[in-house]
């Protein structure tokens, strides 16, 4: 999904509050956000159908994925 306000992809379908969330989709509008300039829009629900809606951060991982920590180097111990 593009924003209209900077035309990036990086729209993604934003938490609202349960009321306010059954309000819109009574009207049939989705809450969408932006990553990239932190808009905040709704638009109707079928033009998010077929684009990807997810936040980008999620979007890419695995459900059952976890990210792995790098471990710290070893220090090396000088050979006495």
């Amino acid at each position: 999904m593009r924003c209209p306000c900077c035309w990036s992809n990086k729209a993604y379908v934003r938490h609202v509050t349960p009321g306010k969330r059954l309000l819109l989709s009574c009207l049939l509008l989705v809450p969408m956000g932006c990553r990239h300039c932190y808009h905040k829009f709704v638009v109707l629900w079928f033009s998010t159908i077929g684009h990807d809606t997810r936040h980008p951060t999620h979007s890419r991982l695995d459900p059952n994925h976890r990210p792995v920590r790098p471990t710290r180097a070893e220090p090396r111990h000088a050979d006495r």
